[in-house]
C-alpha cells in the first residue's frame, strides 16, 4: 500500500520503513489543551477553518500580536485570537 500526500503525490519512505513508522505523534501537553480550549469558544459567527484556527491560536499562544495574510477568513477570525489583522 503506498500513502500518498494531499497534493496525490506518493510520500517518500525510508528504505525498509513501513509506512506507520514514519508517522510521528506528539503527546498532548498543557499548550495543546489550552489551544484546543481557545478554538472550541470561538463563537458561531466565526467562519474559520480547521487548519486556520490552528495557526491563529498558535500565533497567539506564541506571543504575537498581529498576523499577516491575504486571507480573508483568516482576517476576519484574528480578533476573536486576539491578534490584530
Amino acid at each position: 500500500m503506498q500513502i500518498r500526500a494531499a497534493s496525490g503525490l506518493p510520500l517518500r519512505q525510508r528504505r525498509g520503513s513501513p509506512p506507520q513508522h514514519d508517522l510521528h505523534f506528539h503527546p498532548r501537553t498543557p499548550r495543546a489543551h489550552h489551544a484546543r480550549q481557545r478554538i472550541g469558544r470561538l463563537p458561531a459567527t466565526v467562519f474559520v477553518r480547521a487548519a486556520d484556527a490552528l495557526h491563529l491560536t498558535c500565533t497567539a499562544e506564541e506571543g504575537f500580536t498581529a498576523i499577516h495574510t491575504n486571507d480573508r477568513h483568516m482576517l476576519a477570525a484574528a480578533p476573536e485570537h486576539g491578534l490584530q489583522p
